[in-house]
């Protein structure tokens, strides 16, 4: 397990290595979906950010809302996580979803291990948290009407703020926390994400979590 775990590290370090804020990259984080290959080709996964890297898998032609987790420093390769495949595709295939979320963090679904926790960030502007692994809740879901968020005034494209508002049942967890656009790994899988995440609940005592957030399923 501590080899694992290191080796998970090394990769989440080597792929941070190659990430740069959006804002300096030609393509925003999110997702995406394969556009101009023909319906008898692929688009290819790489191993690295370079048309002459090893293709370690491929996207389908019509794929639709893969999510970008990590840009290469020119903006012209996108980090992907497809079917467990990790790797790096040309964005000259890629355009925007047409459910694409601009006003995050609606959309973002959050988790964490050991203990295991959610939370979900809905389209209509609620909430839905999992807190009952952590001992803080009765019930298995606490739902909460309304959020804050808000960017930081001096670097607005790397992180978000949230303030969870108006929790409707009765379990009276409070919470608010830190999104940072970021390559995040949940200590348990290969799975990497664009999104980590940081929460402090209150209510029933002070607990801080930590977890990764995803807007896509593939």
């Amino acid at each position: 397990m501590l080899f694992y775990k290191s080796f998970i590290a090394a990769v989440i370090l080597f792929v941070t290595s190659l990430i740069v804020v959006p804002a300096s990259a030609q393509i925003a984080l999110g997702t995406y979906d394969v556009a101009n290959v023909a319906s008898n080709d692929v688009l290819n996964i790489r191993q690295r950010a370079d048309a002459s890297a090893l293709k370690i898998g491929a996207l389908p032609f019509d794929l639709t809302e893969i999510e970008v987790i990590a840009a290469s420093r020119n903006g012209k390769w996108g980090l992907v996580n497809y079917q467990g495949v990790i790797g790096w595709v040309s964005t000259r295939y890629l355009q925007p979803s047409a459910t694409i979320i601009a006003d995050l963090p609606a959309g973002l679904e959050c988790s964490g291990t050991e203990p295991f926790w959610s939370l979900s960030f809905l389209l209509d502007g609620s909430a839905v948290g999992d807190w009952s692994p952590l001992g803080l809740a009765n019930a298995r879901q606490s739902f909460y009407n309304g959020y804050w968020s808000d960017t930081p005034m001096n670097r607005p494209d790397q992180s978000y703020a949230f303030t969870l508002q108006n929790e409707t049942t009765t379990s009276g967890v409070r919470a608010s926390g830190i999104i940072r656009q970021a390559a995040c790994n949940d200590g348990m899988s290969d799975q990497t994400y664009g999104y980590a995440i940081d929460v402090l609940l209150s209510g029933q005592g002070q607990t801080y979590v930590t977890g990764c957030c995803s807007m896509a399923s593939n």
